[in-house]
């Protein structure tokens, strides 16, 4: 695993000290003979609901929405087919998560210990093509095949992300971190680091723990919290870690399901074995209850304090916060099935990727809304009315 970019100085003193009421999860496991499977859940203090929108091939004038921080803005023409899944409820139509045909997914997940160093990367725009959060996720799929190409256009500067944009351009600002997969394990995630720097970790799930992906801290934090209970194989790993809903504990428990969840494990499974076993694992993990507080932590607030102190904007967290899972995806990245559940009502709703790879025009699909009609395949229709793409 490489970083383009070290920004970010570890140390123990803050080890898991930055915590956050956003919550949202995802572990994307190769099962084998089934392929690259992802679990993510979308976790908020209210309902939330999911628009699938189109993108195809050859649709053009394609534009990043911006409130001109950054001096370069990103235009394109959709090269991959690709569904962006749009969050209209609360979001403000903000794209989650976003697949193309090729099987490259993309996601965005809150990430609170980047917004103190937003206004920092705002200063750092060198002037190369911007994609901002709630957009950057249907881009990189519109536009690459795999993970190494987007590897290879980050690092020959063809875009970058700005970070300190608004959300969608009007919603304000929100840290955040993209974690981007293919079908063969490969996957690369971006954060936004000390001094508002972008870090770049790539390698494959396979070998690491990139299809792992929780909210704050920072990776390298991560990494020296789950060290703290011992080897994942120890049979009483799992029984040490805290119950509750913090990032860092979501992280170290997905971590112990991804150690016993693998190509071997997996063997002789039924696909639909396949979607069974990971959901479990990840409901055991991370998948949210209804009416639980995120509680408080000490040392966030004396690290909110510390930054506070160098005049750097903090987060607020409320610890009598309540953020159940809301949605729910699961991806097959090889095979093309895509699944909805709305975790409120338990209504499910699923898709190929083969239903829309023949879409010559943008094509909308509210999947909650379906999912809670009762329909359990999604049917898209030309985007309008009440189903307007975001930009539109």
């Amino acid at each position: 695993m490489k970083k383009t970019l070290l920004a970010i100085a570890v140390s123990t003193s803050i080890l898991g000290v930055v915590g956050t009421s956003l919550a949202c999860s995802r572990l994307a496991i190769d099962t084998g003979e089934n392929g690259v499977i992802e679990v993510r859940t979308l976790d908020w203090n209210t309902p939330l609901g999911t628009v699938a929108v189109v993108h195809p091939a050859g649709e053009k004038d394609r534009v990043n929405i911006t409130d001109g921080t950054y001096k370069n803005n990103a235009e394109w023409t959709t090269k991959y087919t690709t569904v962006a899944f749009e969050e209209a409820d609360f979001f403000h139509k903000a794209v989650p998560s976003a697949r193309n045909v090729e099987g490259l997914m993309v996601d965005t997940l809150y990430q609170s210990s980047s917004f103190p160093f937003l206004n920092e990367n705002i200063s750092k725009d060198t002037g190369k093509p911007t994609i901002g959060p709630g957009q950057i996720a249907f881009y990189l799929a519109e536009n690459f095949k795999n993970v190494a190409e987007v590897i290879d256009a980050y690092d020959k500067g063809e875009f970058d992300i700005a970070w300190g944009q608004q959300l969608v351009g009007n919603a304000g600002q929100h840290g955040f971190h993209v974690a981007v997969t293919d079908p063969t394990g490969a996957s690369v995630l971006f954060q936004l680091g000390i001094q508002g720097e972008t870090v770049m970790y790539t390698g494959n799930i396979n070998t690491s723990d990139l299809g792992i992906q929780t909210n704050e801290p920072l990776l390298p934090e991560h990494r020296m919290y789950t060290k703290t209970f011992g080897d994942f194989k120890d049979v009483e790993y799992g029984n040490r870690i805290p119950g509750g809903i913090a990032s860092k504990d979501r992280f170290a428990r997905l971590s112990w399901m991804n150690a016993y969840h693998n190509k071997e494990s997996y063997k002789g499974k039924s696909f639909y074995q396949a979607l069974g076993a990971l959901n479990g694992a990840f409901d055991q993990a991370a998948n949210l209850a209804q009416f639980i507080p995120v509680g408080s932590n000490i040392m966030t607030q004396t690290y909110d304090r510390l930054l506070e102190a160098r005049g750097r904007e903090t987060q607020v967290n409320n610890p009598s916060g309540t953020y159940p899972s809301r949605i729910k995806y699961t991806h097959a990245l090889g095979n093309g099935y895509v699944e909805m559940a709305d975790l409120d009502t338990y209504r499910q709703i699923n898709f190929n990727m083969d239903d829309v790879v023949k879409f010559t025009k943008p094509m909308c699909a509210d999947m909650a809304k379906q999912a809670n009609a009762g329909k359990r395949k999604v049917e898209f229709k030309e985007c309008g009315g009440d189903l307007v793409q975001l930009g539109k």
